[in-house]
């Protein structure tokens, strides 16, 4: 048959939908054109066109001409779509249904119920059947034709790789679901990425929510729906090697959880990802700091405190690693096991307390040691390294290792003697003191160049502030600059830098003094260093705007030259300060 560009006028009475217009139409044609086979520039036959529109009458009326129904029913636009994939997008029941009675009629050309199955069979270019199609858009009534019509069809993923079932449980169009699972005699559950309808229902977006129900208590419906009709989805991995109870843990879906756990609690046992690198559901609820969900997993699976992940990490490993604080306060409270999970090594021979000192930088590292001073500190992990070499190797400042050493020697001294044997390593092994020790006097070293600039400054500034810039009234004897504004900013300057001196070398003799004593703070000597370094560098700052206020002030009768040098200072002072970040940045 001649396929022809549809005629003006006959298509806007279709999309009109006047039969009367329609008849007419056909009548103003010639013969030849009438029974050809017109199509729009999509290819849309004159039955996609009333369909698309919704006119119900207008197809009955299309159709009852025996001799091109068929031809139109299963005719196909450029998008390899029938009527029917068209009808059940937009959602027209009432269409559909005369399309199915259509169909009926003409049994003299194949049994009705083989012409229905081959319809509801068709795939457009993306593989989409007309059910793929209604689900999609929430169309409730045009499913529940198209199921019931064939409900032994077995559909088949699309090229995206979804079912209808599928597509129904990633939009939550739980009544939809719930049809399809109750008629289908061969229901289908796949989607992309080889997750299957559970996946789609914990893990989808908002799809179709009515404004009373929120999205959890749908989510929810089609979790059970699926696991009342299916349980073994529950089981299955995608491609990621992930379940559903491995998604729900990590979106914190406490409901879907429980309700998966309630049916099948040996899922919990499932690992989540490849060969080469998984964990267990266990390890996702400390991840994510779910303290509710490892309760409900330790609740049905006592045993799962014994889990490891493929790097042979137990739980207590992982809530370090993702520094979920209030998850190690559970693990210690409510398991028994606390003992051998703080003490167990993966394989890198790496503790949980390897892992706490390579992770945590703050003051929960130190409490946790202060707190706990009869926990094994000097395990060895397979580089022959305690939990304070990793810190150290870390870039953990000296300081704060040798306070922490002090602090647990301090607590562990306060109990009994029957632990004496924790309380020395030994010293072939563990944190070598007099290599600390020797670290600090390196340091302390360093300061006395510290203390020379100190006192060159302090002396610098005395002089200065003895012999001011401009002189002293010889009669009156107060300087001659007094009510300078630039030398009222160099006596301010220049103080400041004296005190800051005299504090810096006040500082230094105080820190050697409790650097010697017998119960010295490693700790508390590192802070004085840096104080020391503070006031120091301060002092030299203040020397320098010292010195331009004075040429500034002295100049004031040549204010050009004066305002020149100042200028000239101060770019000298940018261009050092910006060298000295730039070779620090470098090295």
């Amino acid at each position: 048959m001649v396929l022809d560009q549809m005629n003006p006028v006959l298509y806007k009475a279709v999309v009109k939908g006047n039969v009367e217009d329609y008849h007419e139409a056909l009548e103003q044609m010639p013969e030849e054109e009438a029974r050809g086979r017109q199509v729009t520039p999509k290819g849309n036959t004159v039955l996609h066109v009333a369909a698309i529109n919704g006119h119900k009458h207008l197809v009955e009326e299309i159709l009852q001409d025996d001799d091109a129904a068929m031809s139109l029913l299963f005719a196909k636009n450029n998008r390899n779509q029938s009527a029917l994939h068209c009808v059940a997008e937009k959602g027209y029941a009432g269409v559909v249904s005369v399309i199915f009675s259509a169909i009926k009629k003409h049994k003299d050309l194949e049994s009705a119920f083989g012409r229905v199955r081959e319809m509801i069979e068709m795939k457009d270019d993306v593989k989409d059947t007309a059910l793929h199609k209604a689900v999609r858009m929430g169309h409730l009534e045009v499913a529940k034709l198209l199921i019931q019509e064939d409900p032994e069809f077995e559909y088949p993923a699309n090229d995206d790789g979804e079912t209808p079932i599928y597509i129904a449980a990633e939009l939550r169009f739980h009544d939809c679901l719930v049809e399809m699972l109750n008629t289908c005699k061969k229901p289908t559950y796949g989607g992309p990425l080889g997750r299957n309808a559970l996946h789609a229902a914990i893990l989808s977006g908002l799809g179709n929510i009515s404004k009373v129900k929120s999205t959890q208590e749908f989510s929810s419906e089609c979790t059970q729906s699926l696991l009342e009709k299916k349980m073994c989805l529950c089981e299955e991995t995608d491609k990621s090697g992930w379940t559903p109870l491995h998604y729900a843990l990590k979106i914190e879906n406490d409901k879907a959880t429980c309700m998966i756990l309630e049916r099948k609690t040996s899922a919990a046992y499932i690992c989540a990802g490849g060969s080469d690198e998984w964990t267990t559901t266990f390890h996702i609820a400390a991840r994510q700091g779910n303290v509710e969900m490892m309760e409900e997993i330790s609740n049905r699976c006592p045993d799962c405190w014994e889990m490891v992940n493929s790097k042979g990490q137990n739980v207590l490993h992982e809530a370090i690693l993702s520094k979920k604080v209030n998850v190690i306060q559970h693990i210690e409270e409510s398991s028994d096991q606390f003992e051998n999970l703080v003490t167990h090594k993966d394989e890198d021979g790496n503790t949980p307390l390897h892992l706490l000192a390579i992770t945590d930088r703050n003051i929960f590292f130190h409490q946790f040691i202060t707190e706990r001073p009869m926990l094994n500190y000097f395990a060895f992990n397979k580089k022959h390294q305690t939990l304070f070499d990793t810190a150290y190797l870390d870039i953990w400042d000296e300081s704060q290792i040798t306070g922490l050493l002090e602090r647990r020697s301090r607590g562990l001294l306060q109990h009994s003697r029957k632990f004496a044997h924790r309380i020395i390593p030994n010293p072939e092994h563990g944190v070598n003191i007099h290599t600390m020790e020797k670290r600090l006097e390196a340091m302390i070293t360093k300061t006395k160049t510290q203390v020379v600039v100190a006192t060159l400054v302090l002396t610098m500034t005395f002089a200065a502030g003895i012999t001011v810039p401009g002189g002293y009234h010889q009669e009156k004897g107060y300087p001659l600059l007094l009510r300078n504004a630039a030398f009222k900013a160099f006596i301010i300057t220049n103080t400041l830098s004296f005190l800051c001196s005299f504090s810096s070398i006040a500082i230094h003799i105080g820190m050697v003094n409790k650097a010697s004593s017998y119960s010295r703070s490693f700790e508390y000597v590192a802070r004085l260093i840096d104080m020391q370094l503070v006031l120091l560098t301060l002092s030299c700052y203040g020397v320098l705007i010292a010195f331009m206020c004075a040429i500034y002030a002295t100049l004031a009768p040549l204010r050009p030259l004066a305002i020149a040098d100042l200028i000239l200072g101060f770019f000298i002072f940018i261009f050092v300060y910006g060298a000295y970040f730039k070779v620090i940045t470098f090295v």
